[in-house]
Order: structure tokens, then sequence, then C-alpha cells
């Protein structure tokens, strides 16, 4: 992860998620500037202090009522109501859409596969999670959605060979 931070934080990614360790390490090894965290926290200050979060902070709910708001069917709706009016644009220049399947396709990565167990010390055990569908995805969602492997053999079905690497741990 340090990569993605070393090109993330000083390109103007602002805000870090997930591996909160990470930056003071890079800091102190000297491998990145603390100039470019001094400006991304001072733009995270400005709005939370426009926002006034220092008077009305942000509170989670207790865990007890998030079965009351999360995954709730006005949720489902909306979520599904978003995805319909949503696009996505994507290039296209090899020819590799759609899924050719007469072919062998390979799916490599820790994510492709749902589960993304992966110890480091930049992670606290308590917050490793299904990364796949994102770091802020709903609660457990994980258990309803579709992997990428999976999604790709049902696309191309027994027509295609799919195989599957971590890559690395």
């Amino acid at each position: 992860m340090d990569v993605v931070t070393l090109q993330a934080l000083p390109a103007g990614s602002d805000v870090e998620f997930g591996w909160r360790f990470i930056i003071p390490e890079l800091v102190d090894s000297g491998k990145l500037n603390i100039r470019a965290v001094d400006t991304a926290v001072k733009r995270v200050l400005k709005e939370k202090f426009e926002m006034a979060l220092s008077k009305n902070p942000c509170t989670a709910a207790p865990q007890s009522e998030w079965h009351k708001l999360v995954h709730t069917k006005e949720v489902v709706d909306l979520a599904r109501e978003l995805d319909r009016e949503s696009i996505v644009l994507l290039e296209n220049h090899y020819g590799i859409l759609p899924l050719n399947k007469d072919t062998s396709i390979d799916v490599i990565g820790l994510m492709a596969h749902g589960f993304m167990n992966v110890s480091s010390p930049y992670q606290n055990p308590i917050e490793i999670h299904d990364s796949s569908h994102g770091d802020y995805s709903v609660y457990e969602s994980q258990h309803r959605g579709v992997i990428p492997l999976d999604g790709i053999k049902a696309v191309v079905g027994d027509k295609a060979k799919v195989h599957y690497a971590k890559s690395c741990e």
C-alpha cells in the first residue's frame, strides 16, 4: 500500500482510507514529504471547519441500531435507483469486452476472489474485511454480492477456461 499512498496523497487524495499507520512511517523514512501531508490535512480541516463539525460532530449510530438503518428496503431501493441512473465510461482499447467465450481468461489478484484476508503491519485485524466490494460497502454486503471471479465465470459459462491466481500474498 505504500506505493499507492506515495502516488495518491501528493496527487490530491486528501483522505487515506484504511492503512492509517503507513503515512507516519513513510514520512519518518523520508519517502513521503511532510508538506504533502500538511496540505492534505489543511484541506480536510478546512472542510470540517466550514461544515462546523466541531460544533455538530457526526456521530455514528450504536451497533444495536444498525439493523434499522443499514440495508433497509428504502436504502436498497435508493441504491438500485442510483445504479440505474449512473454511467460508467470504459475504454476498450484492445477489444477485451465483451468477453470472448472461446478463449482462456486469466483472473489475477487477491480481490478478484472475494475475501482479502491479508495480514499487514498497517492493518488492524479487526478491520480485515472483504475489500473486493470497497471500503464503504453496505455492512456485510460481501455476503450478498458477486465477486469478480464468479461474475466472469457466470458470463462465459463452460465455453471459456477461466484461471485464477492470487498474484501475491
